[in-house]
């Protein structure tokens, strides 16, 4: 560092210009005047964040922290930290449009923050969090492994940190979020702390996934990205496309792991489990055009197959399912009970021993595939008739009753 130390008083003699930024760069005073004497605010959550654009995970933090703060001030970090980072530029764009169309207009403010990451995990979130407050943030949104890199740090070290300093100590809440990513089966963004579903049904919302999506030119699931977000971020993301040697910064393999975690140890999305697992070395650029088509098509069918079934059986109101539906289940049925009464007459006729076993059956085959025939039976959902309804709705006291008219 040197052998001398300057100290004294700074005196700023010319402001650098901040190029594409400087219509959005805010410094403290000006965020302190915005937040508590124009907007009147009485909280605001800060959100630091680098490398990629704003995606679901953001996106579920963000809109949390909006149900109990008056404002939430956005800093992307505008210095590269990685060259296969998306361009800041580009990174600003992405949150403003998302911005633009996603979130309320008066209560979300975007400003960017000239620094890098310098990869500090667990301390450049505390320095970070400081930041936030010198802007006048009154709470920081911390989510996973912030500032980390790759698996240096713990997973929750980001977090952990803050047993070390009080409310109080910092000067602001600080609000910490576990892993965000997509439960198809809860067809919502979830946290392990909200979600008991498994891998089975999970996308998994990862940065690095995104910019190597990217690179091969694949819109990520809008489970996972805004596509508002993409269109910017697919422009902005370095190196554009693929090496001669067909390859990007990270193997394939490990892209599917960190988005589509359930590809390698299930035939589909909410699938049954393979019979081997697939090595995550052995995937090819086809796997990943496998998984995303995969969740493009089915990612909403799990949930919405579920509601299906249950309101099929539910619905009073016939008018709500769709008449095909009872028609096609009553003609399986029909059809299927009379293959079963041509069974059992023939497993009655059936001798003990068939005198060709090509041509005939003893009775022992007969009565299996008598058997087999009633089970599929017993899986044949069954169709609602409107007349099965009448035993399902009474009422012990006359309707009005229910509308308060006691005395009628």
């Amino acid at each position: 560092m040197g052998d001398v130390s300057l100290g004294g008083t700074l005196h700023l003699l010319q402001r650098v210009d901040w190029g594409p930024f400087e219509k959005l760069r805010r410094e403290p005073k000006d965020t302190w005047r915005l937040f508590y004497e124009e907007k009147q605010f009485n909280s605001v959550a800060g959100f630091i964040t680098g490398a990629n654009p704003l995606h679901r995970g953001h996106e579920y933090i963000h809109r949390n922290a909006l149900e109990g703060v008056d404002g939430l001030f956005l800093q992307p970090l505008v210095e590269m930290a990685k060259r296969e980072y998306v361009r800041h530029e580009f990174r600003m764009m992405a949150y403003r449009n998302v911005l633009d169309t996603y979130y309320p207009k008066d209560r979300a403010i975007l400003s960017p923050l000239r620094v890098t990451y310098i990869f500090a995990g667990p301390r450049e979130t505390i320095l970070h969090a400081l930041i936030m407050k010198n802007y006048g943030c009154t709470h920081a949104l911390i989510g996973r492994d912030h500032a980390g890199i790759g698996s240096y740090y713990d997973k929750y070290a980001s977090h952990s940190i803050f047993d070390q300093f009080s409310p109080k100590e910092m000067g602001m809440d600080v609000r910490l979020f576990h892993e965000v990513f997509y439960c198809t089966r809860c067809a919502c963004h979830a946290t392990s702390e909200t979600c008991p579903h498994d891998d089975r049904f999970r996308l998994t919302i990862s940065g690095t996934g995104i910019r190597e999506m990217l690179r091969h030119g694949i819109m990520p699931p809008k489970e996972i990205c805004r596509p508002e977000s993409i269109l910017p971020a697919m422009q902005g993301v370095q190196p554009k496309g693929l090496c001669e040697n067909g390859e990007a910064i990270q193997p394939v393999g490990k892209v599917i792991q960190g988005m589509f975690p359930y590809y390698t140890q299930y035939t589909r999305l909410g699938g049954i489990k393979r019979s081997e697992p697939l090595d995550p070395a052995q995937l090819t650029v086809r796997d990943l055009e496998l998984a995303s088509h995969d969740v493009r098509r089915h990612a909403g069918d799990i949930y919405d197959g579920i509601y299906a079934e249950y309101s099929a059986v539910v619905d009073h109101n016939r008018s709500m399912q769709e008449a095909w539906i009872d028609d096609a289940r009553a003609a399986l049925r029909f059809q299927q009970e009379r293959l079963i009464a041509d069974l059992e007459e023939k497993q009655q006729q059936a001798p003990e021993e068939a005198s060709d076993e090509f041509m005939y059956q003893d009775k022992q085959e007969a009565t299996r595939e008598l058997q087999a025939a009633r089970s599929l039976l017993e899986d044949i959902p069954a169709g609602i008739a409107v007349e099965q309804f009448a035993a399902r709705t009474w009422n012990v006291l006359p309707y009005q009753r229910y509308r308060g008219a006691d005395k009628e």
